[in-house]
């Protein structure tokens, strides 16, 4: 395999592990003063400024940005939805307050798995945009063929057909995942990040 291309892979196949530590590291430096919270504002309180800490933990910040109360709950619902459905926070918040399925300490941590995974997933885009915008079609065509020698067997049955792949048109998407692929395989081996 050309080194670029190797170098490019091994690079954006460690974020979600680096991303994962990071969640980790946040989780843990996070205090909850209570497990049960019965008001909905101490609720969104918290919420909100969870959602500054893991982001800052994610970024590398040395402290929190200041929370923006509006803007972060609302972010902080989208991350959610994934697990809890439409009424991502009321149904957080019913979890929260009844202490059921794991109450506020399974929603904080929901929450910042949620965060790693896009701040993961962000960052890979942006590795792959750049990494593509560096290509020429040639070098992308080449890339393509010796990733498909490599790593076919991760791609659907459907993709690779014959002496040019079919994996071509589609081959950013291919690169976005492949992190996430490579995660899959170390979690069936034992090396899984934590979301």
């Amino acid at each position: 395999m050309n080194a670029r291309l190797d170098r490019f892979l091994r690079g954006i196949e460690d974020v979600p592990t680096q991303v994962g530590q990071a969640v980790d590291r946040g989780l843990n430096s996070f205090h909850l003063s209570e497990v049960v919270i019965t008001d909905w504002k101490e609720f969104s309180t918290l919420m909100v400024r969870f959602h500054a800490h893991i982001e800052g933990a994610i970024l590398g910040l040395s402290a929190p940005r200041v929370p923006d109360e509006w803007k972060d709950i609302g972010e902080c619902g989208r991350l959610l939805r994934k697990e809890f459905g439409v009424d991502s926070l009321q149904d957080a918040f019913d979890m929260a307050r009844d202490g059921t399925g794991g109450g506020l300490p399974y929603v904080i941590r929901i929450l910042a798995c949620a965060h790693g995974e896009y701040y993961a997933r962000e960052h890979i885009a942006v590795a792959v945009s750049q990494y593509w915008n560096a290509r020429s079609t040639e070098q992308l065509v080449a890339d393509a063929r010796e990733y498909v020698q490599r790593y076919g067997d991760l791609l659907p049955p459907g993709m690779i057909d014959g002496d040019l792949p079919r994996v071509l048109p589609d081959y950013r998407r291919v690169l976005k995942q492949h992190p996430l692929q490579i995660r899959a395989i170390r979690a069936a081996t034992g090396r899984a990040t934590s979301f």
